[in-house]
C-alpha cells in the first residue's frame, strides 16, 4: 500500500510540473493563447491540490498510526492505517446543508493552507453503558486495544473538535444517560460563546457499533486528512 502511495506521489508530483511549465511557455501568448493558459490553470491547481493530498497522505501513512478522513468528495468518513481503510461510514449530509459544508471545508483548511489538523477535544454527552464481546471485539481490530480493558459505553451523542469552531456532531439511535450534565452544559455554553467568531457543524447520524468505533479512535491528537473536493 505505501509503494503504491509512493508510486502516485511521483506521478502527480510529474504531472505538477509539467503543467507548471506549460504555463511559463505561454506566458506572451495571443488573446486565444492566453484563455488556454487559463484553463491551463484550473487544471493546475487541481492538480496541485491532488499532489498535497497524496504528499499528506503518505506521511501519514507512513507513521503507522490509525488516522481520520474527511473525504467530501466520496462522501465518506473514513479511518485508515498504513494507508489501508480499516473502518468506513457513510456522512449522510444533505445537499441543503451545502453553506454549512463549505463553511466547515473552508474554516478546517484555512484558505487552502491546511489539509490536515490533530482533534483537540471529544466529548461524550450521553451514553448506555452496556455493549457485546462481540462488537467490542469489532471495535478492538480498529483501535488495536485489549478488549477487557475497553469500556463498554454505547455513545448516544458525542463531538469531536478540531479548535477554532469545527465540530462534528454524532448522533445514535440509542436511549443513554447523561455522562456529566455540568460538563455537557460547559460545552453547549462554549460554543454559544464561540459563535461571534464562527463556528461550523457537522451533524451526521450513525447505527451504535459504527458511532462507538469512531468515538474510541477519536481522541485527542487524531490526525485528521480532508479531502475537500465536494
Amino acid at each position: 500500500m505505501l509503494f503504491r502511495l509512493a508510486v502516485i506521489f511521483a506521478l502527480a508530483a510529474t504531472l505538477l510540473f509539467s503543467c507548471g511549465g506549460d504555463d511559463t511557455e505561454n506566458e506572451n501568448a495571443s488573446a486565444e493563447g492566453k484563455q488556454k493558459t487559463g484553463a491551463r490553470k484550473w487544471s493546475y491547481d487541481k492538480a496541485n491540490l491532488e499532489y498535497r493530498l497524496i504528499a499528506s497522505e503518505l506521511k501519514l501513512a507512513q507513521m503507522k498510526k490509525t488516522y481520520f478522513v474527511l473525504d467530501f468528495k466520496e462522501k465518506r468518513l473514513l479511518l485508515k492505517l498504513g494507508g489501508a481503510t480499516v473502518w468506513s461510514y457513510p456522512m449522510n449530509i444533505d445537499a441543503d446543508n451545502s453553506d454549512e459544508l463549505n463553511d466547515f471545508i473552508g474554516r478546517f483548511m484555512e484558505e487552502k493552507k491546511l489539509l490536515v489538523r490533530p482533534v483537540t477535544e471529544r466529548h461524550l454527552f450521553a451514553a448506555t453503558e452496556k455493549s457485546s464481546d462481540s462488537v467490542l471485539s469489532i471495535v478492538s481490530q480498529v483501535v488495536r486495544a485489549d478488549v477487557s480493558l475497553m469500556q463498554r459505553d454505547i455513545p448516544q451523542r458525542f463531538e469531536i473538535h478540531w479548535g477554532d469552531g469545527l465540530t462534528l456532531e454524532v448522533k445514535t439511535e440509542i436511549a443513554g444517560e447523561p455522562r456529566s450534565k455540568l460538563k455537557n452544559a460547559v460545552i453547549e455554553f462554549r460554543k454559544v460563546l464561540q459563535k461571534p467568531f464562527g463556528e461550523a457543524t457537522l451533524s451526521i447520524i450513525m447505527d451504535a457499533e459504527s458511532a462507538m468505533t469512531l468515538y474510541r479512535v477519536a481522541d485527542r491528537g487524531l490526525l485528521t486528512l480532508v479531502n475537500p473536493e465536494t
